[in-house]
């Protein structure tokens, strides 16, 4: 398995521990908001796709070029980036495309994405340095 691959699993895994209880705990809200708008069913395969693109972005845009700047700040700032644009693009394209968008939604939303990213990419960036840090093949460290 390639490091990118192992990097983006582990950016993936807290992406998803921590968003999937926000959706859940956000859903009568957003019912509330644009109930009309949504799906009866989450279409999972859309989902998955967003999951791994998105974790994989934030892998090669935050997470993996920090250590060069030597520090978890520099993996939180970038994910920070990373995530008001995104999550900014999805609210503010909905705001002026869509009739009766929520501003607080798009609010919300753009905040939410901000520190998520900015969390999981700092979490991840110590993960992965810890699990850099780890011998790979415990035999030869002892000598066999």
């Amino acid at each position: 398995m390639s490091r990118f691959i192992r990097d983006a699993a582990v950016v993936a895994a807290f992406f998803l521990l921590f968003d999937i209880p926000w959706l859940f705990a956000m859903a009568g809200t957003y019912r509330g908001w644009i109930g009309p708008l949504m799906a009866e069913d989450t279409a999972v395969g859309y989902a998955v796709v967003f999951y791994l693109a998105y974790s994989s972005a934030a892998c090669w845009l935050a997470v993996r070029p920090a250590p060069e700047k030597g520090s978890l700040k520099a993996a939180a700032v970038s994910g920070a980036v990373l995530g008001f644009a995104a999550y900014g693009t999805y609210g503010f394209t909905n705001a002026a495309t869509l009739r009766d968008w929520p501003a607080q939604m798009l609010l919300i939303d753009t905040i939410w994405g901000t520190l998520l990213t900015a969390g999981i990419s700092a979490a991840s960036y110590a993960t992965i340095q810890r699990l850099n840090r780890r011998p790979t093949h415990p035999a030869h460290d002892r000598g066999t």
